[in-house]
């Protein structure tokens, strides 16, 4: 066969590569806990710091930690462990709600009625698995059977409580026969189970409710809490442990509605032990009323929250006990994952590091590039083993990998976020590049939704809580650093200007030195006012009152202060101005906005036209008109619209107004906007 001239000499020599038994092991890793069965789950769980000795403590607790840092795992090998010890243990992944998908997020039903409906779900659910563990667990063959399932027939008739508004009509029948070797049942709305029993009485009861009207679900926490606490002492183990995994997934309005109503039905319940399984970032457990008093569950008094995984295993902070971690989690999985018979040539930890790399530090750095998130380090591992093929992984493979696995996990989900990437990459820019370093300070309470949602998609992580920085004795900082992949990566483009070259092994990336960053502090409130931050530092235009608009205005910095500086009028427009924010009350007769003298408000812009706009009452509820010129409602374009409190108004692109109601309960708090 005549190659043309062109082709690649490296190519005619090509042959595939073969890959190593170790190497073809390692890509066959499973990547999820719930991809995985019991015992897997049993032979592969490294525990850390005292952390399984904390999460089997009898006290209900928060484990928090992001995607992938083994919140599942531990909550399920805890699940294991309590019932191979007899404990009856309950665990609810409340992904799997049979509504959680639709009624919860319908806007038609009530945010109680819906936070009901998911309490009920959760009681429903742990009904189920009580009544699973009744007749095929431990106390299937014990001698408390018998008052077992009658406490349970009282637990299941207290969830069957729906109110109705409107006619009902109920029809029952029922019957009953003895039978020898008895079956014993149990009935309830939706609720059913039968188990065997050495004597005793069949049951059998239908019941058909004819409903017209709304249903209204309610819960009677006394007499739920009194059907638990009296089930409990029937239960092996004298306990119940409510494992409730994937809180995050409940609708955030609805979190703090749920932790209440748990807080009142289960935890008052000296039997019962509860464990969350939840990411920080989206969970709300509490909400403090305006009134006084909160609402769910406050951590720290009522539940525990000292497990947080995100900060047990990274390489800056836990050092040496990282690499064994890693090591030990790694052989694990690897060994579980092998086929039956396979020898892949190792046992220990120790062992696996010397067959799969090509030194220490190749392995020290996969550690680094897992970022204390073991599913990262899994994915970054299975892709550098693919790449070693039938070789050793080497620290190039790693970083390839590392890269690799951000490209294809991570970046889909900032290239949707503009606002959180310009960030990023002002933070790489402006914070870190001249230090040659990869990590930041940030002040404590710098509260910022762009740095939580960058530290939710693990595309930064934090090294360490309140430290010191240069200079500043007496503030707090916590360390952050760039994600490794997504920082190889970003170097990578730019021709790595950022980046020591390291002679046959490409790039260096900076060391995790906590003491190098102590100068490297990320300021907020620059980033917004940058170019970088995609806003328009454009100065406020001069606004000039006449005519009958006068009577009433007033001037304030911010719309917080009308909390105490009340309008005169229901309806207010506020308008951005170079003196402030002007609160112009709305009356009986209309308000002409532009730049002609002969308008009401006055604006002097050069995007203004003279007549631009109008503002009137139209059955006590304010319309806006455009009238020669281009007239935004909430950034889209209108001729003529019904407005209400909180809508922002743009005219011409460069003048801000906000509609503002005096009525509305939550104020000037709910506008989101400070002028």
């Amino acid at each position: 066969m005549q190659f043309p001239k062109w082709y690649p000499r490296s190519l005619l020599n090509f042959r595939p590569l073969s890959a190593s038994t170790i190497n073809t092991a390692i890509a066959r890793l499973l990547r999820r806990a719930d991809e995985e069965d019991s015992a897997t789950l049993a032979e592969t769980f490294v525990d850390v710091n005292a952390l399984f000795a904390s999460l089997s403590s009898r006290d209900s607790q928060v484990i928090f930690g992001r995607r992938g840092t083994g919140k599942t795992h531990a909550l399920k090998y805890l699940q294991e462990t309590l019932r191979s010890e007899g404990q009856t243990v309950v665990y609810l992944d409340l992904r799997l709600l049979g509504s959680s998908g639709g009624i919860y997020t319908n806007p038609g039903v009530s945010i109680q009625e819906a936070g009901t409906r998911l309490l009920l779900d959760v009681l429903q659910k742990t009904y189920d698995r009580l009544v699973d563990e009744a007749f095929d667990g431990p106390a299937a063959d014990s001698a408390d059977s018998g008052p077992l399932l009658s406490h349970l027939t009282k637990f299941g008739d207290a969830l069957s409580d729906i109110e109705i508004v409107g006619e009902t009509e109920e029809r029952k029948a029922a019957s009953a026969s003895s039978t020898r070797g008895a079956e014993l049942g149990i009935e309830a709305p939706r609720l059913s189970a039968f188990a065997r029993t050495n004597e005793g009485q069949r049951l059998a009861a239908e019941r058909e409710v004819v409903m017209r009207g709304v249903a209204r679900h309610r819960v009677h926490f006394g007499s739920v809490a009194s059907a638990i606490e009296k089930l409990i002492p029937s239960l092996p183990g004298k306990r119940l442990w409510l494992i409730m995994d994937e809180w995050s997934h409940i609708s955030m309005d609805l979190q703090p509605l749920l932790a209440d109503l748990i807080r009142h039905c289960l935890l008052p319940i000296s039997g019962v032990t509860v464990k969350f399984g939840a990411i920080e970032a989206r969970s709300i457990f509490k909400l403090d009323r305006a009134e006084g008093g909160y609402m769910g569950i406050e951590l720290g008094a009522d539940v525990a929250g000292d497990i947080d995984l995100d900060e047990f295993m990274v390489l800056a902070t836990a050092g040496k006990n990282a690499t064994a971690f890693f090591a030990q989690l790694f052989q694990r999985h690897i060994q579980a994952a092998a086929r039956e018979g396979e020898d892949l040539g190792f046992s220990t930890p120790k062992d696996f590091v010397k067959k799969a790399f090509a030194g220490e530090g190749a392995f020290r750095e996969l550690v680094r590039a897992a970022e204390g998130v073991p599913r990262d380090g899994i994915n970054v591992l299975s892709k550098a083993a693919m790449q070693a093929a039938d070789g050793r992984i080497t620290l190039r493979h790693v970083r390839d990998a590392a890269r690799t696995w951000y490209l294809s996990d991570k970046q889909s989900a900032l290239r949707a976020r503009s606002t959180e990437r310009d960030l990023l990459h002002w933070i790489i820019d402006h914070v870190i590049e001249k230090r040659a370093i990869r990590g930041f300070l940030l002040r404590q309470g710098s509260e910022s939704h762009l740095i939580e949602w960058l530290y939710d998609a693990r595309l930064i992580h934090l090294m360490k809580r309140s430290i010191s920085a240069k200079g500043m004795a007496g503030v707090r900082f916590d360390a952050y650093s760039v994600d490794y992949g997504c920082y190889v990566d970003l170097l990578s483009t730019r021709g790595g200007r950022l980046l020591r070259v390291e002679d046959g092994e490409g790039w260096d990336v900076p060391e995790d030195d906590i003491q190098n960053l102590r100068g490297a502090i990320l300021d907020l409130e620059e980033f917004a006012a940058s170019e970088a931050a995609g806003i328009d530092p454009h100065a406020p235009p001069e606004v000039v009152l006449r005519g009958h608009v006068r009577e009433g205005s007033m001037t304030v910095e911010s719309p917080v202060a009308l909390g105490a500086q009340k309008p005169t009028t229901k309806w207010s427009v506020l308008v951005e101005s170079t003196e402030g924010i002007v609160v112009v009350p709305l009356g009986n007769r209309p308000i002409r906005m532009g730049s002609s003298s002969n308008d009401e408000i006055r604006i002097r812009a050069n995007s203004v036209e003279p007549r631009h706009a109008v503002v009137e009452l139209d059955d006590g509820e304010p319309v806006l008109t455009a009238d020669k010129g281009r007239v935004f409602v909430n950034k889209l374009k209108v001729t003529t619209k019904r407005v209400t409190h909180g809508d922002h108004i743009s005219l011409g692109g460069e003048v801000d107004l906000l509609i503002y109601s005096a009525e509305n309960r939550d104020g000037a708090s709910s506008l989101g906007w400070d002028g």
